[in-house]
């Protein structure tokens, strides 16, 4: 939905209050609604809240073939077995102080690395005590689990895990930037050896290359199964802190942190410069960010210490870089894929969720009601599940819209007594467009009440003339109320 132009008559003249670009509409308030960069808002995807766990921080989760989804925590550091319809279980408590990371088996086992100076466990489900194999299904939890030992990497950090068709465990460590291979039948060596201080974030490609991201120098590598590598970027970030890759073969990278002077950075595909993303383009128009400090783990978590905010580059299969998006207040700590294929970014500190378009074009879906948002997983029906940390949440993200949202403008003041004309909107779908007016700035402090603005008719705003004025839109799914069709 687009919103323009609304006119207001003032006691020194007629003059016209606008509303169009993204920087002018996030200083509203929504509810349900996404903005978009290019000007517009549009109802969000459906977004609720399914279980909050006991520990502070969710650093990683993993969804097996039935929905069930398995939550690695910390701060106290356990991992939560957490059904479809919320019911959640602690199977597992570390003694470290959080689990890292984790993944799940096809057999249903899963591996669970903790830090610092952890180890990877394997959590498997028992038997009950009659002998019979373990009850599970969407609603109930298995009878119990049991832990052991199934790799001791000897690191001070393992920050990531990643499982291939074949069973094989690949285990991304600092402070030496090693990255460790476990086969199935529990022999381990060492992959890869780089020169970088750690190992950040692991995925696998369609090929069974092995993609590595680096905390130090920001580099992107690509190992072969034989373990031959090669840099396929060096980002102008010093910290790779999330990766994805799409189902053609495009390698989605997200960057932050400044590096020191004298390492090296590939420059961005100049061709498609990104700016800030507070330099929106222009779109609707309607005419009537510094991030919070963030909260500090007991260890050095993800882009704890980054600075300057963070970008996305996208890779494409031939090795090209584009920059894709940047924002100085958000950090990106997880990269995923909803139900379209769009590229999704959760960040921090401010608990957003965007989604990644294209080149300078991306939509400020979510804003949650947590700090960070750390990982997205597969979720029955076709939505994501989607973790948060400060606090330690589980929310399911789509696969369809809200079906009502509202968005409120921030307050116009017009610093004269004034008299309010007409307004008009553009949009497609189902809108409604209210207004309200008052003589303080604050619209809780006896204001006129929201009243509907007649779009099929004069489009009049039938308020009270004051000094201050605000609008209202209320978006809903299906066809647009009778008589209230936007011209």
């Amino acid at each position: 939905f687009i919103f323009a132009l609304a006119t207001i008559a003032l006691a020194e003249g007629t003059r016209t209050w606008e509303q169009s670009k993204f920087e002018e509409l996030i200083k509203g308030t929504a509810y349900g609604v996404a903005f978009r960069s290019e000007g517009g808002l549009e109802l969000a995807p459906a977004f609720k809240a399914v279980a909050t766990t006991p520990s502070t921080y969710i650093w990683s989760i993993a969804s097996d073939a039935e929905g069930i989804l398995y939550v690695a925590a910390g701060s106290p550091a356990r991992v939560y077995r957490i059904t479809p319809n919320g019911q959640s279980t602690a199977i597992f408590e570390a003694q470290e102080l959080q689990v890292q990371a984790l993944v799940v088996g096809k057999n249903g086992n899963v591996y669970a690395a903790t830090a610092p100076d952890g180890k990877v466990y394997r959590l498997a489900a028992t038997k009950s005590s009659s002998g019979s194999e373990p009850k599970s299904d969407k609603s109930g939890t298995k009878d119990s689990w049991s832990a052991s030992v199934y790799f001791d990497p000897g690191a001070k950090y393992i920050w990531d895990l990643a499982l291939d068709d074949g069973g094989n465990l690949y285990v991304a460590t600092g402070d030496h930037g090693e990255i460790y291979k476990v086969s199935a039948n529990g022999q381990h060596s060492l992959f890869f050896k780089s020169d970088e201080v750690h190992i950040r974030v692991l995925a696998l490609d369609h090929k069974g290359n092995l993609i590595a991201g680096s905390d130090g120098s920001g580099l992107v590598y690509r190992i072969a199964p034989n373990g031959e590598a090669f840099v396929l970027y060096s980002a102008p970030k010093k910290e790779i802190t999330a990766l994805a890759i799409d189902k053609a073969g495009n390698i989605y990278v997200a960057g932050a942190g400044e590096k020191r002077p004298g390492t090296s950075a590939t420059p961005p595909n100049i061709a498609n410069p990104v700016p800030s993303q507070n330099a929106a383009a222009a779109g609707a128009v309607l005419n009537i960010t510094s991030a919070p400090s963030p909260a500090t783990p007991a260890f050095p978590s993800p882009a704890s210490g980054a600075t300057g905010g963070s970008e996305i580059y996208r890779i494409a299969p031939d090795g090209a870089p584009t920059h894709m998006w940047s924002s100085h207040d958000d950090l990106v700590y997880a990269l995923g894929f909803d139900q379209r294929g769009r590229l999704l970014a959760g960040t921090g500190n401010r608990g957003h969720i965007y989604a990644i378009n294209g080149v300078d074009d991306f939509t400020d879906l979510i804003k949650a009601t947590a700090s960070q948002i750390t990982a997205f997983a597969s979720a029955p029906g076709g939505g994501l599940y989607v973790s948060s940390s400060n606090l330690g949440k589980i929310f399911v993200l789509g696969p369809g819209p809200e079906l009502e949202g509202s968005y409120e403008s921030d307050v116009f003041d017009a610093h004269v007594f004034s008299r309010w004309g007409r307004s008009s909107l553009r949009s497609s779908g189902n809108v409604e467009l209210y207004a309200r007016s008052g003589n303080v700035d604050n619209p809780d402090r006896n204001w006129s009440p929201w009243t509907r603005v007649d779009l099929a008719g004069s489009s009049e705003l039938k308020v009270l003339p004051a000094r201050f004025v605000q609008w209202k839109a209320v978006l809903r799914t299906g066809n647009p109320v009778s008589g209230n069709s936007a011209p």
